[in-house]
Parts: C-alpha cells; structure tokens; sequence
C-alpha cells in the first residue's frame, strides 16, 4: 500500500487503507504501508494494528511531495496498490523507478472535495492525471461519480465502492426508541459544510425544540471556535454539542445515544461514516450527493434532502421525526441489511480478483 497519509492523521482513506491491510493479512497476504509525506516527525518504521509502517520523507510540495529516498527494499513486492488520489507525484515516482511491477491505484474521490480552482482541477485531471493514470495496471473507482472521471480519460476503470468495517459497528445497533437525536461524525473542514447543518438545526429547533445535535471529528482546518461562538451568538449552545475527535469506545457510545446520522457534505469521494451509521443503527438524513445517492434508497433506508434550503430542510426533518414506531424501526432494519453489502468480507474477495488479474496481466 502506498498513500500519503496515514497515522496519525486519520480519514476515511486512512480507515480503508488500514481495513483493507487488515483483511488481506487475515487471508494470508504479506502486507505493509509506504507513506510519502512531508511530515518530518514521523518515525521510519512502525507498526499500527500489526501492519508495518515505512515513513519516507519526501521533497516539494505538501500536495505533490517528491520521494528521493532508496526504493531498493521494494525488489521483492509483487503488486503496488496506489492511493494516490491526485494521481501526482507519488504516483509518478512509483511507475518511473519501479518499472515491471503491477500497479493498481483507488481513486478516493480524486480532489474535487471543494470547488476552489475548479477550472484548473480539471485541466489538471485532463491533461496530466489522466496520463499518468493511463500508465497503472489497473484502476479502481471507489464511486460512480469517480468512475466518470476515470473512464472519461478513455480508460476502463473498477467500481469497488469501499468497504466497512460494519460487523464492528454493529456493536452499536441497539434496540433505540425514536427520538430527535442527530449525530454527525467526520472531518470538520469547508468541505462537509458543517456550516451548512448549523444553519439547517436553526430553523429545526423552531419546529422541533426537543431536538440535540451533536458533532464528532477533528478540526483539521480551525473552523471549529468560529462555528461555536456562532452557537452562543444564537444561543443554541445547549443544544449543538462540539466532541472534537473521539476514541472508538467513546464515539459507539454517542451512537448508541441517537437515532439519526447527518451531513451537509457538497463532496464525497464515497460516504463511509453514512455506511457505518446505517451498520450502526442510526437512519442517515444526509446532502443529496451522487455518492449517497448510491448506497441510500430514498424513504426506505434513509432520506436524501438538500441542506441548502435551512427552512425546507426544517419542515423535511420535522415531518421525517413524525413517523410512527413502526415506520422507524422498519427503516433502521432496512438501512443495516444495506450497510452489510459493503462488509470487508464482501470487498477484500473483489480486490483479491483484481490483485489476481494484474499479475496474469504483467
């Protein structure tokens, strides 16, 4: 595996490529992690959760860092798997000093993840990713929407949507009576638009005043103290609780305390935190984005509203919260049936059958 993040930074990427590492090795595969980061305090070697972990330090830019450290320990590797989503440098340096071995690369929602430099984004995928993509054995798109951009460079990609831990977060799935109760859990950055939900739980508490809204994840772009003094500004201190980021005990203890996921999010490459919620338990109420448009039915295991309109969005969750008993418990059961399509027993076999067919391919 190589990426440019790992611990401790932790994502939906890092997750996946942690489970993924994880599900493989319990099948018998030798498997480490290379990350190439700028980060100069990482140690070299690590173990986390019992894969080893190589830090190479690399040159340039924090968003194309440039890896000159010695490769030689890689002779040995039958297969690369690439999660280089802007498909730079990292990638580059792969394909130009070890030629020979195969190369699949996951897309992970490329980096449309916010609208700022759209134009040149695009160029961008156009003119060099796609160049560089054309050169890997094979690629998977971990979404429909990335499985357009890929294949509209004329290459032939894999739709393996991501897999879920959904049997650990199962463990949540308690038996919940209904109540108002929303979580979100994620990054707090520009692009998940908590800014977005805040504007939204305005106008809910109006109609719904018993609601609560509580938010988990790091603030990884200082957002944070700006969202709250807005809180207390409004007053909604009491009812919108900021956790910042939480261990996994802590976190399943929060969703056993609610009933309903949500998220304003403009850009997702796939909706992880969505499938683990649905594992969990909570009904996701959730930005109608082409990712999540894949996995939630809409009305059946879950809503999909436009959080753009903070009253229409006010009067949608009002009437969602009036279901009776019935209805609710019939939709969470529906929402846990879908989250174990994206079970890591289900996804490592599809990413096997694609290690296995590079390999005849090389």
């Amino acid at each position: 595996m190589v990426t440019p993040v790992f611990y401790p930074s932790l994502g939906g990427m890092e997750k996946f490529i942690e489970n993924l590492s994880l599900n493989l090795k319990e099948r018998g595969h030798d498997v480490s992690i290379a990350v190439f980061n700028k980060t100069a305090n990482l140690p070299k070697r690590a173990l986390v959760s019992g894969i080893p972990v190589v830090n190479y330090p690399c040159k340039g830019l924090t968003i194309f860092p440039l890896c000159l450290a010695s490769l030689s320990e890689w002779k040995d590797v039958d297969i690369i798997h690439l999660h280089d989503h802007r498909f730079g440098f990292i990638s580059l340096n792969i394909l130009l000093r070890l030629p020979g071995i195969p190369i699949v690369a996951t897309t992970h929602g490329t980096f449309f993840h916010t609208k700022k430099n759209l134009f040149l984004k695009k160029l961008y995928m156009r003119f060099i990713a796609s160049l560089v993509g054309k050169r890997m054995t094979s690629i998977i798109a971990c979404s429909a929407s990335d499985k357009k951009i890929v294949d509209g460079w004329g290459i032939e990609s894999l739709l393996i949507e991501d897999g879920v831990d959904s049997e650990a977060f199962s463990e949540a799935n308690i038996l919940r009576k209904k109540a108002p109760n929303f979580l979100y859990w994620g990054r707090i950055s520009k692009n998940k638009r908590v800014d977005r939900l805040l504007e939204a739980f305005n106008k809910i508490f109006i109609v719904l005043p018993e609601a609560k809204l509580t938010i988990v994840g790091a603030d990884i772009e200082e957002l944070r103290d700006s969202y709250e003094t807005s809180l207390v500004n409004r007053g909604l201190q009491d009812k919108i609780r900021f956790l910042g980021p939480l261990p996994k005990e802590d976190l399943m203890r929060e969703i056993r305390a609610h009933n309903y996921y949500v998220s304003a999010t403009e850009y997702e490459g796939f909706g992880m935190s969505v499938v683990e919620a649905m594992a969990s338990g909570l009904i996701p109420i959730v930005q109608s984005i082409p990712p999540f448009q894949n996995i939630i039915q809409h009305g059946i295991n879950g809503f999909l509203i436009d959080y753009d309109e903070p009253a229409q969005v006010a009067k949608q969750i009002a009437e969602i919260i009036s279901m009776d008993e019935d209805s609710y418990q019939s939709r969470v059961k529906n929402a846990t049936v879908r989250a174990r399509d994206y079970s890591w027993n289900i996804k490592v076999c599809e990413y096997e059958a694609v290690y296995n067919k590079a390999l005849v391919r090389s």
